[in-house]
């Protein structure tokens, strides 16, 4: 299953909201969410990484996996590492940006 991050992205509409305070509220919404797919991702690489490591487990004990399954798991996990990793650099780059800008 691909990391999707599509559904973070859609916000509240504004034109329902009710003034500077729900504007406030958005944002804890929106950042929370935010949140809540960074750890589902999160736990979603963690879960490919344990099922990967559980198929070479069982491949070198006797158990029914193919080279190719073992081997796809493999790629997938690390897939999914690989790309959390370029999501964390490009977080830290932002921040690093944003932290730099001069008020």
């Amino acid at each position: 299953m691909p990391i999707s991050f599509s559904s973070a992205w859609s916000l509240p509409s504004r034109a329902a909201s009710g003034g500077a305070e729900s504007l406030g509220a958005e944002r804890v919404a929106a950042a929370s969410r935010f949140e809540d797919v960074l750890l589902k991702s999160l736990e979603h690489v963690n879960e490919l990484d344990r099922q990967s490591q559980s198929m070479i487990a069982g491949a070198l004990i006797g158990e029914d996996y193919t080279q190719a399954e073992v081997f796809t798991a493999v790629k997938k996990a690390d897939l999914a590492f690989r790309t959390m990793l370029q999501i964390r650099n490009k977080l830290l780059d932002a921040y690093n940006e944003l932290k730099n800008i001069q008020m």
